[in-house]
């Protein structure tokens, strides 16, 4: 039987099932172009594979890090020491999923217990945490190399007080998509000798992964709003839930393919969108960040000034409030002018019987 479109777009990309059903509706079903949004995910995943021999003990080890660059943590951390001295020839370009797996079917070597706790220790620990993290951001592949070697031999060095030691490693970054598949790598037959607490355990840690891709993975398009300075609503009043009407003024290739998705899918008839109000934070004192959501994980940022008056539509209960509290305002208004007029009236009446009565005495 053939896959459905969302069995291949959760195949193919790692995505999150709901995530991936959203998109394809967004879509229309348009599976090239879910997977088109997706593949433009911001690869803010490190992944880090590392393999070291320390010659003198005879002990050889694998260690794949996964960090998250969004918010300088560490993911996942997996590793193994083994005195099987084929893991140094490993080829570090191999499918992080395979290292993975490769990793959990090798043989821990009991005399090297102290190794992995040691490691595991060590990059746990938010000082070496903060120094890998730094390593990370460096852009001169001669440095980055450089100090992850010594990073490491460090470390080993450290635990082991081996000296002669060989640290080799690959470093790249990843979308959490690709995270999602090297996370939920099963090892064919050990799948199904799995220990119930484990079995708990690693559906925990799915359940983990599936809300923290919602939290890092997504697109943000630069925005503009539709400035109206006589019809327009005030920015100061826009609060989350209201609707405000944006024009997406990324230049990205993937911003005018999501522009040209979003414009059809709304049936809009111009360039501008309405898309709900996620948040709402000041910048600076004349400036203000307001966060719009247009789908699944896609989101616009608008920058403007604070005093500007824009095209939205205030929602739900704050509309009647807002609504009610124009009414009672112009009530007040009218009630003052009508109060005004009468007392003009009625000093112009006073003014004009003072006049007759002065001209009857006249008279007289």
């Amino acid at each position: 039987m053939a896959k459905s479109s969302l069995e291949q777009l959760i195949e193919e990309t790692g995505a999150d099932p709901q995530l991936a059903k959203s998109l394809l509706i967004f879509t229309g079903g348009d599976l090239e172009g879910a997977k088109k949004i997706l593949s433009s995910f911001e690869k803010n995943i490190g992944c880090l594979i590392v393999k070291f021999g320390l010659i003198g003990i005879k002990a050889y080890g694998i260690i794949l890090i996964i960090l998250n660059l969004h918010s300088n943590k560490l993911e996942k951390l997996y590793l193994t020491v083994s005195d099987n001295s084929q893991l140094l020839s490993l080829d570090l370009f191999k499918d992080p999923k395979e290292i993975r797996q490769l990793i959990e079917v090798t043989e821990v070597t009991s005399d090297f217990n102290f190794i992995i706790k040691g490691i595991e220790e060590k990059l746990n620990n938010p000082k070496y945490l903060e120094k890998l993290f730094h390593l990370t951001n460096l852009t001169n592949q001669d440095h980055l190399e450089e100090g992850v070697i010594n990073f490491f031999t460090s470390i080993l060095n450290e635990l082991t007080t081996e000296m002669n030691i060989i640290v080799k490693f690959r470093y790249l970054k990843i979308d959490p998509f690709e995270m999602g598949k090297i996370i939920s790598a099963t090892v064919g037959l050990n799948e199904n000798l799995e220990d119930p607490v484990e079995g708990e355990k690693k559906q925990k840690d799915e359940e983990k992964f599936d809300n923290d891709v919602n939290q890092i993975g997504f697109i943000e398009l630069e925005c503009e709003p539709v400035y109206s300075p006589i019809k327009g609503v005030d920015v100061a009043i826009l609060q989350e839930g209201d609707y405000l009407k944006v024009r997406i003024s990324d230049d990205r290739e993937i911003a005018k393919f999501l522009a040209k998705l979003i414009i059809n899918a709304d049936n809009q008839t111009s360039e501008s969108i309405s898309a709900k109000i996620l948040k709402k934070e000041n910048l600076y004192e004349n400036l203000i960040k307001i966060t719009v959501e247009f789908g699944p994980g896609i989101y616009g940022k608008v920058i403007c000034g604070t005093d500007v008056k824009i095209e939205a539509e205030i929602n739900g209960r704050k509309f009647d409030n807002f609504k009610d509290s124009y009414v009672q305002t112009k009530k007040k208004y009218n009630k003052k002018n009508k109060i005004s007029a009468n007392l003009l009236l009625m000093v112009i009446g006073g003014i004009v019987i003072f006049i007759i009565i002065i001209l009857l005495v006249l008279t007289m």
